[in-house]
């Protein structure tokens, strides 16, 4: 009895953990501005004439604000970023997102940008630092260079836009629940 008590209350804090986690992970009206390029700007003077293209500013959105985020840290702008699959890139307006020393990516299933932990780009050259803005992903160009080299090598590794499912943290926190419960149940027997 105590053993599905404290599997219960275990599985309750990921839950309350989780809610507070998964409103910041993704902004949907995002899938709506993807366009896969076929190479990311090379500099911050491309970067912003991409940017002021894009116009994402003037993309009429609230998710900073109904998930109670701090307007001025959690913007709504351009990016153009490998995708999860690591084989295409794509241009998208999406919440910033601070990302710790990966290759930032994003997620077409959440519509959220994230670090790709496959990719550590603190061993790539340039480096990146510890601690970066997703928003200034043009300065870490080896991150591109794996698409860029799949692409030369005509590898695929799954259908363009698709979500990865390498089991790393994606904008659907549902399936990450449902292992977390399986997990947690009782073994018959």
């Amino acid at each position: 009895m105590i053993y599905c008590w404290i599997h219960m209350f275990v599985l309750l804090t990921l839950m309350v953990f989780y809610k507070q986690v998964c409103p910041f992970t993704g902004c949907q009206i995002s899938t709506l501005t993807e366009k896969y390029v076929d190479q990311c700007p090379l500099d911050a003077e491309s970067w912003k004439m991409a940017a002021k293209q894009k116009n994402c500013e003037s993309i009429e959105q609230e998710c900073s604000q109904l998930i109670g985020l701090n307007n001025q840290q959690y913007i709504f702008q351009y990016h153009c970023l490998i995708n999860s699959w690591g084989n295409a890139t794509i241009e998208v307006c999406a919440l910033n997102r601070s990302i710790f020393g990966y290759c930032a990516e994003y997620d077409a299933a959440g519509g959220l940008v994230q670090d790709n932990y496959d990719l550590d780009c603190q061993q790539r050259h340039p480096p990146c630092p510890a601690l970066y803005n997703s928003a200034e992903a043009y300065q870490y160009q080896s991150c591109y260079d794996l698409v860029y080299r799949k692409r030369a090598n005509k590898i695929t590794a799954g259908p363009k836009g698709s979500s990865s499912s390498s089991g790393r943290f994606s904008g659907s926190c549902l399936p990450n629940l449902l292992s977390i419960a399986l997990a947690f149940r009782k073994p018959y027997g």
